[in-house]
């Protein structure tokens, strides 16, 4: 088969200008696009998805009919219009220069007998008797070797002279080898396929042949070097071809654009080969996408969920987080036909990207629902709201998110309090009956006494309450009494009625022997403290101060 499309103008250059043009394939037709750009995202071992191309089920007969129409919406069936090429209309033009005489059957007018090969060429123009349309015979192509019609259409327009997909006052001639079935690069075209009929019946036939024979041409499915044109001077090249559909189109046309054919589409280059660019280009043009891979799809039913196009197979999201865990958006997912849903096969689900909450907070609306902080893979849930606060965490920075979300995430160790940001505070609970503590050394460590608490100087209102959970958690540690030196150089008395008088010094506390040893040393009596038993408990007993 052709490897390159034909403009019809510079095609048609005698009575026999089919086979001539055929065999001089060596001019693009260019569409006349106003935008057309580089091509820039050509795959070459991934033309178009399977999943596409055996897509039987992508139109009706009335959707390929009106398709065409779209594409040659007046069609000058009696060459009434101006001769682009001068010579007065276009049915003095192509008499005086083809011999040819009207109608000039469009694409959207076409009519062919499968049997007899009858035409509307000979019938008058139009429909006739045993005659069924252009998209009749491309659906029933379409559907007897399960290929998608628009595959066939636009297979039209990448190897038909004018292409017939444009032209409003086609020859008869134009039809005859118009998907360049047939007429091999090196050879001449088989008389046995003319005809709209034989040439659209024939490549659909071929591309089902592909597909269920792939390993009985010259290029296969991975690793390839395909030449760049004809020329074999050109060269090669690597390609990896992915997939069956892909395979079949360098079947058809054995050749694979260089970068400069992609940088001048729709121009020319170089060494150029231009049938699977253009495909690729025309394809995406007219239908929008040759591939899903990488794409969130869903179905148009109110009932689809949203699946990934992966490696030939859609994967379902298990969940609208999911979705955009893995960096889609409901604007980025496109809406296929239950046919195309149909042709994909179904793949693992997927869940949510647990990357994509590494290092955030998270819980559900549930009341009851704990809050986690997603690190190394896992879910790790806070013990407590101190656990949380203590590690440095922002309350208002928690993401509330579905139950689907935290269950598809594998539970991790929890986190309990970061005792060392608690470091020299005090703390109590919640419990009405909790003592006070100190937080040192990794460790709580309770005074034992109010005045044990004051000579350390702490402050009763930077006292933090703490729940039961959190100081649950913190290992106790000795317990703290009096700090002595508080009370150096002090006198202390116990709130006993028989409490004697004693002086702090060196950390003990020194009894005085009687009333006649405070007064010699010049003590003041009036500066005496009076505090607990307990605070004179905890400090060890020292020598007696005898009378000076």
């Amino acid at each position: 088969m052709k490897s390159h499309s034909l403009s019809k103008n510079i095609g048609i250059l005698s009575a026999f200008f089919v086979s001539i043009c055929l065999v001089s394939a060596l001019f693009i037709y260019n569409s006349g696009r106003v935008h057309a750009a580089p091509i820039t995202d050509f795959n070459a071992g991934h033309i178009i998805d399977d999943a596409l191309f055996y897509n039987k089920n992508s139109m009706s007969i009335q959707q390929i009919q009106a398709f065409l129409d779209s594409l040659v919406p007046n069609c000058d069936l009696w060459g009434t219009g101006a001769s682009e090429y001068g010579g007065g209309t276009r049915a003095q033009y192509a008499l005086a220069t083809w011999g040819a005489s009207p109608p000039f059957v469009c694409l959207n007018k076409y009519y062919e007998n499968p049997t007899t090969h009858e035409t509307s060429f000979e019938k008058g123009g139009g429909a006739f008797t045993g005659g069924i349309s252009a998209a009749q015979i491309i659906y029933n192509a379409a559907q007897t070797y399960n290929i998608n019609p628009q595959v066939l259409i636009v297979m039209i327009k990448k190897e038909s002279i004018g292409p017939l997909t444009a032209d409003s006052w086609p020859l008869k001639s134009q039809y005859q080898t118009m998907m360049g079935y047939g007429c091999p690069d090196t050879a001449d075209c088989n008389a046995n396929y003319y005809g709209f009929y034989n040439q659209v019946m024939s490549a659909a036939w071929q591309f089902n042949y592909y597909k269920e024979h792939p390993n009985d041409y010259r290029y296969y499915l991975g690793q390839n070097n395909i030449q760049y044109s004809p020329n074999v001077s050109c060269g090669t090249k690597p390609v990896y071809i992915e997939n069956i559909a892909t395979l079949s189109l360098y079947i058809y046309t054995p050749y694979t654009p260089n970068n400069a054919a992609l940088a001048a589409y729709p121009g020319e280059a170089t060494c150029g080969a231009y049938g699977n660019r253009n495909f690729y280009a025309y394809f995406k043009e007219w239908f929008g996408i040759t591939s899903y891979n990488g794409k969130p799809i869903k179905s148009s039913s109110p009932s689809s969920g949203v699946f990934l196009v992966e490696n030939g197979t859609k994967r379902p999201f298990n969940s609208v987080e999911a979705l955009y865990s893995h960096g889609y958006s409901w604007p980025s997912v496109l809406t296929v036909s239950d046919s195309v849903m149909t042709v994909i096969p179904t793949g693992a689900p997927l869940g949510i990207n647990i990357p994509a909450y590494t290092g955030k907070l998270l819980k559900t609306s549930s009341p009851s629902s704990g809050i986690f902080l997603i690190e190394n893979g896992t879910k790790r849930p806070f013990n407590s709201a101190e656990a949380m606060n203590s590690n440095g965490y922002d309350w208002n920075k928690i993401l509330t998110v579905t139950d689907a979300v935290l269950v598809d995430i594998p539970l991790g160790t929890p986190i309990g309090v970061n005792v060392v940001s608690y470091a020299g505070k005090t703390v109590k609970s919640n419990s009405p009956s909790s003592g006070v503590f100190l937080i040192e050394n990794g460790t709580k460590r309770p005074f034992d006494s109010a005045e044990a608490f004051n000579s350390h100087r702490y402050s009763w209102a930077n006292i933090l309450t703490l729940s039961e959970a959190a100081m649950t958690e913190i290992p106790t540690g000795a317990t703290l009494g009096i700090n002595i030196p508080a009370y150096a150089g002090k006198l202390l008395k116990g709130s006993s009625p028989g409490s004697g008088v004693f002086l702090v010094e060196n950390g003990t506390k020194r009894p005085f022997s009687s009333a006649e040893a405070l007064n010699s040393y010049g003590y003041d009596w009036h500066k005496i403290l009076t505090v607990t038993d307990v605070v004179l408990a905890d400090i060890p007993l020292g020598s007696p101060i005898e009378v000076k």
